[in-house]
């Protein structure tokens, strides 16, 4: 199954393949899955990138008040970026990262870190959610109490044959009396029923949006594990965003064009014939994707809009990430740490002509000290982290890679700018040379220990490379 946005701000679809012999097709099936009873089907989470006015759906195109257009890509996007100084991406360097994130290489940071994260900032939503919901209750039982003592003060009761004055009451009275209390009960009931009704119809939603989100595959990541995750924790936390009619709107914002059309097509619900259907639909009932085109230094959405905004290898705006979180909202960002891809960058490997950035030895400590002096964005200190005074924790793993790994590498991140043709047929006959010392020493290695009925230990067919990465949690305070 595939998540991805066959239409932009339409009900998201569940892709269904036919069986073969019924109606004599195998053709694809769309069915709508996705409830809008509860809001505008034209609704779109931007804003006009001319006048800052919000945009509306209509057709294939935002429209806002000033009657200002933009079209919507048959692949499900909006280009709301309005200068060519800023171009993101080429389409090189998307195809490189999409092919190489596929394999599934940098799934360990997802699987040890993100997840838990993403799992904490969702709970502490609808805690909020929650103490909210609450309140209410309790502000409208005072008045249900309120409203019942009076009532009980004033109320008539003719049962016992006599009025407040004293009088006797007949029995075509007390008849009339006992008519007149269920009809009263009758329509007390149907108006609470019609507002039970009312606020189920109220939905909420927490907002989760990838700026810089490349090719969507840490934004399908989050997206598939939160609609169809099947562990007990993530489990608990749907039904508890079920019984408050809370949902999850996804949001994928690059600068890239070739990026957001790839995200974009990441996010369709695909799902074989002989799948139950039903439950498919009960899982993902109301979740929603919005991809455009725009700049992470002048984000294309409302004031006080996300719950949750994500960095991943990616640049950041801080000042624009708070604008758009709302207060007490959760931003994460994941940067590489000075050890990454440190192979790379060995001293060697320049002088073979190997391109690769270096990054600075503080890099995760300036950007924290620049949230916190530009911006409202304070730390979340964590349980699981070594060091209790920093709000950075270094997850880290040495991966074997061949020499078309290592390619794709250079090309997918910063250092793809960078790369020409000498330099990646470098990278790759540099790792390769030694791959083959490494071989060498096993097969010598393997010599002097005997041959046969000998424990020989043999290297792995592939150098490995260190993938490291900072993770950081941020909140936006008061």
């Amino acid at each position: 199954m595939l998540l991805s946005s066959s239409s932009f701000l339409l009900p998201t679809t569940i892709a269904s393949r036919r069986k073969k012999g019924r109606n004599n097709s195998s053709k694809r099936n769309e069915v709508k899955c996705f409830s809008y009873a509860s809001h505008s089907s034209s609704f779109s989470p931007f804003k006009c990138p001319t006048c800052a006015k919000p945009l509306t759906k209509h057709s294939m195109a935002l429209r806002c008040p000033n009657e200002h257009s933009i079209d919507i890509a048959r692949e499900g996007f909006a280009h709301l970026l309005t200068t060519r100084t800023v171009t993101g991406d080429t389409r090189e360097m998307v195809q490189s990262r999409k092919q190489f994130l596929d394999s599934k290489t940098f799934d360990f940071l997802f699987e040890e870190k993100l997840k838990r994260e993403v799992l904490e900032a969702v709970s502490r939503c609808l805690e909020s959610e929650e103490k909210e919901e609450n309140a209410d209750d309790e502000k409208s039982n005072g008045i249900k109490s309120s409203n019942s003592e009076k009532s009980e003060k004033t109320q008539h009761h003719p049962e016992d044959g006599n009025t407040n004055s004293g009088f006797k009451v007949g029995p075509r009275r007390k008849k009339l009396e006992a008519k007149k209390r269920a009809r009263a009960e009758q329509a007390l009931e149907m108006n609470n029923k019609r507002k039970e009704e009312e606020e189920a119809e109220e939905v909420v939603f927490v907002t989760i949006a990838d700026i810089g989100c490349g090719d969507g595959y840490w934004l399908e990541k989050i997206s598939r594990w939160l609609v169809f995750g099947e562990n007990d924790e993530v489990v608990s936390l749907r039904e508890r965003a079920r019984k408050r009619n809370v949902r999850f709107r996804f949001i994928g914002i690059d600068a890239s064009k070739e990026a957001v059309r790839v995200a974009a097509k990441r996010m369709m619900i695909t799902t074989a014939a002989n799948e139950d259907e039903r439950i498919l639909e009960e899982k993902v009932n109301g979740a929603e994707f919005f991809f455009a085109v725009a700049d992470a230094n002048d984000v294309p959405m409302e004031d006080d809009s996300v719950d949750i905004s994500l960095s991943v290898f990616a640049p950041r705006n801080g000042k624009e990430i708070e604008r758009t979180m709302k207060e007490k909202g959760t931003f994460l960002v994941v940067s590489p740490s000075p050890l990454h891809l440190q192979e790379l960058r060995s001293n060697e490997a320049k002088e073979r002509g190997v391109i690769c950035l270096n990054i600075e030895d503080n890099k995760s400590e300036r950007v924290e000290k620049q949230l916190k002096e530009l911006t409202s964005l304070a730390p979340i200190e964590s349980s699981s982290r070594s060091d209790s005074n920093s709000s950075s924790e270094i997850i880290e793993r040495a991966v074997p890679m061949s020499s078309q790994d290592v390619q794709l590498l250079l090309k997918m991140g910063a250092s793809g700018f960078h790369q020409t043709d000498a330099s990646l047929n470098a990278a790759r006959n540099y790792w390769n040379s030694n791959n083959t010392v490494a071989k060498t020493s096993a097969s010598a290695s393997a010599e002097r220990g005997g041959g046969e009925g000998v424990g020989v230990h043999e290297e792995p067919p592939h150098r490995k490379v260190t993938l490291s990465f900072h993770v950081r949690a941020f909140s936006k305070q008061k």
